[in-house]
């Protein structure tokens, strides 16, 4: 992201939209804007865990996603059937991705579109 810095008119005066105003619109845009992408996730490294009442959770790494931010995941038709049978029903971010939660370790692999909105 570019950072701006103050500039003069050739008259000497300043403009009218300043640095600091610029770089609150590059930074409104930045965090307005969401990461996408889609991704595969196998049936292997799911780890017991026993949060939100689910027996499985596995991360996935997606590159920029932090805590703060707030996904959406949906399976692709192929992958519907085996994220069902596993009951893939929860997803939260981590520092360095999504993880998935699960009541049981899917049969196969299992491939998602994501969008995460940064908060």
């Amino acid at each position: 992201m570019p950072t701006y810095t103050k500039t003069t008119w050739v008259n000497g005066s300043s403009p009218a939209v300043n640095a600091t105003n610029l770089n609150k619109i590059e930074n409104g845009i930045e965090t307005a804007t969401p990461i996408t992408g889609q991704v595969a996730t196998g049936t292997t490294s799911w780890t017991t865990t026993t949060t939100a009442g689910f027996a499985r959770f596995k991360d996935v790494a997606i590159a920029g996603v932090t805590t703060t931010m707030y996904p959406t995941v949906a399976f692709t038709t192929a992958s519907y059937v085996t994220a069902v049978d596993a009951n893939i029903a929860l997803c939260e971010t981590y520092a360095g991705g999504i993880r998935l939660y699960a009541d049981a370790v899917p049969a196969s692999t299992v491939t998602f579109d994501y969008v995460v909105i940064r908060g």
